[in-house]
């Protein structure tokens, strides 16, 4: 959960910011804003400093004996000492070489080609999901879309918040042919790869109310910071990552738009739960998504057969499961989803990790491949706390996770081939092809009705079948028709998948 990770990783507040003003050959001037408490300064690159306070009523700190030329950075902390946590922003300059003119806010660095001078626009963006209000849970993506304004200044981290803390990097920048379309007076390679996106396991935070926020900084240090969002969580029976969902002592109804399932034994590797569990259609989603639940028996014994699993069940209680790994010469990776001949529908995750295991190499590309189709460009590298306890020497695997948002309703009925690519800086490469069948509902790419009003549920063994589901087409609202769908439980996904689907003659 967060505050488990509060003693191990920083944390900034986004509404602070820490900026360089009065750029010298040997001088400068930090200035912090929105912040009315003590703060304390340390310079951390090329070497750290001692750690100096500021009273609450200065908002500046005098920098002196730096060297011309040379590149610094600057954190503030908002506890004494400056201890690893609560750590309100960091700012990068260089000093001047020549004298002569000043560079303005410390936080640009020498121009990327193209760069116009001039003190840039904040970036702009917009956080997709999870929407305001939302139910989550499970296994989920966070995503939306940012670019700077200013030819030549590029995204250069996206920061994710919960609960006012930061908890990881998001991997920034994907393709975003739509941005672009959207956005057509700003430079096409700023708008063209602007989005970014983390998988996150919602299981961890416990269930209820809770805020999330995205902050893009450009590399010249302008920052947008999102909304902030309130979502609430639903963990069932207090499990953060399930082995076993089983429906063998299970009865289903339909209640209106919901699909109730009462008597579910879900478990992990120490404890088993039975719990009444609520599902309805979201069409972001495109599937039914978990928005209520209900434990009926507590800290009840797993089965023998679930002990075994503990094991390998110990890291996935963690950000997500590491599961099998394999490993390229000089590359540790696992392709987690989608598994290999899984049937999929709707919308979907691509996930997975990689690092490189030489310490000076780093990952360049991660691609995902339909078919024949080219190659995509997957965002790459978000925080993986679970990797990072798995491989504790290795000081990239933390930051090793990439994923990707796939409406499988764009690919035709039947089988295909996901295929990741992973390269490294070095050069050093890994390929997996899976197979996989795809389904989709009624045939079309993207519904916006899913009604279960005149619908029927019927449970045969792990699957539930819905039958008389009324669909229509987004695309074309005049079509509508009655399909059968069927859902089984998803380990991966932590959720109920569709699997299959008919159309009702």
């Amino acid at each position: 959960s967060a505050d488990k990770l509060a003693a191990t990783r920083p944390f900034t507040v986004p509404e602070v910011t820490l900026n360089a003003t009065n750029i010298g050959t040997t001088s400068a001037t930090l200035s912090i804003a929105d912040w009315t408490n003590d703060w304390w300064y340390q310079r951390t690159a090329p070497a750290d400093t001692a750690c100096t306070k500021v009273d609450a009523n200065t908002t500046t700190a005098a920098l002196s004996s730096l060297t011309a030329g040379r590149s610094y950075t600057y954190t503030a902390y908002a506890t004494n000492d400056c201890a690893s946590v609560n750590t309100l922003d960091d700012v990068d300059f260089t000093t001047l070489s020549g004298g002569g003119g000043n560079p303005g806010n410390g936080r640009r660095t020498p121009p990327d080609d193209g760069d116009q001078g001039g003190e840039p626009s904040p970036p702009r963006g917009f956080f997709e999901s999870p929407p305001d209000g939302a139910i989550v849970s499970g296994v989920d993506v966070i995503r939306g879309w940012s670019f700077a304004e200013t030819p030549g200044v590029r995204i250069a981290r996206v920061e994710l918040f919960l609960d006012g803390q930061r908890v990881a990097r998001i991997p920034c920048c994907s393709e975003r042919a739509d941005v672009t379309r959207q956005h057509p007076s700003f430079p096409v390679a700023n708008t063209g790869r602007s989005g970014w996106g983390i998988t996150y396991n919602w299981n961890l935070l416990p269930a209820g109310a809770h805020t999330v926020q995205v902050v893009a900084i450009s590399t010249q240090g302008q920052r947008w910071t999102s909304v902030r969002r309130t979502v609430t969580v639903v963990q069932p029976g207090g499990i953060e990552y399930a082995a076993t969902f089983s429906l063998a002592e299970a009865e289903a109804r339909l209640d209106s738009e919901q699909l109730v399932l009462e008597g579910v034994v879900i478990a992990d590797a120490t404890t088993e739960q039975e719990v009444d569990v609520r599902y309805a259609w979201q069409t972001p989603a495109q599937g039914l998504r978990l928005v209520a639940s209900q434990t009926l028996t507590t800290a009840r014994s797993p089965a023998w057969g679930l002990r075994r699993l503990a094991g390998v069940l110990e890291w996935g209680r963690r950000w997500l499961s590491p599961g099998r790994v394999s490993a390229a010469e000089g590359l540790r990776t696992f392709y987690e989803a989608p598994r290999s001949r899984e049937r999929v529908a709707g919308i979907g995750v691509i996930r997975g990790w990689a690092f490189p295991d030489d310490s000076a190499d780093t990952i360049e590309q991660v691609t995902v491949q339909f078919d024949a189709s080219p190659p995509g460009d997957v965002p790459c590298c978000s925080t993986r706390a679970d990797v990072a306890g798995q491989f504790p020497g290795q000081p990239h695997a933390e930051l090793s996770g990439w994923g990707l948002v796939m409406n499988y309703g764009l690919l035709s009925e039947g089988a295909h081939t996901v295929t990741v690519q992973i390269t490294t800086a070095a050069g050093v490469p890994y390929t997996e092809t899976r197979p996989v069948t795809t389904s989709r509902l009624g045939g079309y790419e993207y519904v916006d009705r899913f009604a279960l009003s005149g619908a029927e549920v019927e449970l045969v063994g792990e699957e539930i079948i819905l039958s008389g589901v009324e669909i229509r087409n987004a695309a074309d609202p005049a079509q509508t028709q009655e399909i059968e769908v069927r859902l089984q439980w998803s380990q991966t996904a932590q959720a109920l998948m569709i699997v299959d689907t008919a159309t009702v003659p």
